[in-house]
């Protein structure tokens, strides 16, 4: 794999610099981009089994990276309970815990919709309550590193979550 820095402040785009990519494509996938801020792209070679957000901190100048694990429960619920959340800090080198709360929904492809923009990564995101589905967007605060909840517009908090995610 190939990885291209390309320098934004040239107008013709011809300077650039070609990177060696650090991982490896396994069994014919490649590595997905997890994000990007200030030109730096956050690369994963996951595959399944959890949910990743990149972004900046600006208040301790640091790049962070949420994971979100939810531990398997033998009968399919991955989503039912709260999931492992885990916050990697570029300045301190290092994976720490962090809560949880409030984050009781499944994500709409959380490879594809999710995007960091002011601070904070957004996910579309969906609970399913009593046989009816909550669309939202859910948000994570690099600074103070809590989940939050966004309202949709309101025709779109009872569509089908896809629907939301591909806009039919």
């Amino acid at each position: 794999m190939i990885l291209v820095f390309l320098h934004l402040n040239n107008e013709s785009l011809d300077i650039y610099q070609t990177l060696k990519s650090p991982l490896k494509p396994r069994k014919n996938l490649y590595p997905g981009i997890v994000g990007t801020v200030h030109g730096l792209i956050c690369l994963s070679d996951d595959l399944f089994g959890f949910t990743l957000g990149f972004g900046f901190d600006a208040k301790k100048n640091d790049y962070k990276v949420v994971r979100l694990v939810y531990v398997e429960t033998g009968d399919d619920r991955f989503h039912l309970l709260p999931p492992r959340v885990e916050v990697f800090s570029v300045r301190e080198k290092g994976w720490r815990m962090v809560s949880g709360k409030g984050v009781e929904c499944c994500f709409v492809e959380g490879r594809w919709t999710r995007c960091f923009l002011n601070g904070r990564v957004y996910w579309i995101t969906y609970e399913k309550k009593m046989g009816s589905v909550k669309n939202w967007v859910l948000l994570f605060d690099m600074e103070d590193e809590k989940f939050r909840k966004m309202k949709l517009p309101e025709r779109l908090v009872d569509k089908n979550p896809v629907v939301v995610y591909f806009g039919q």
